[in-house]
């Protein structure tokens, strides 16, 4: 189910029965989204893994498009 921004705020003040600045509203969708990102990254279906050689005297390691490495 996709929704909006705003209809994602609205959800949230009509839930909670609650007022909330946009401010608050922002600070809870960041700290939900890095949460729900914490609990799916070490899922297996969302892992990729190659192999690739680097030359340590180039300093380059060349890696297919949409491979994310994290340094």
């Amino acid at each position: 189910m996709a929704m909006t921004y705003t209809e994602l705020q609205t959800n949230v003040k009509d839930i909670t029965e609650m007022t909330f600045t946009d401010a608050q509203l922002s600070m809870f969708t960041k700290q939900v989204e890095q949460r729900i990102y914490g609990i799916i990254k070490d899922l297996p279906i969302l892992r990729t893994t190659f192999s690739e050689t680097f030359t340590a005297s180039s300093g380059i390691l060349s890696a297919n498009s949409g491979v994310f490495i994290a340094m």
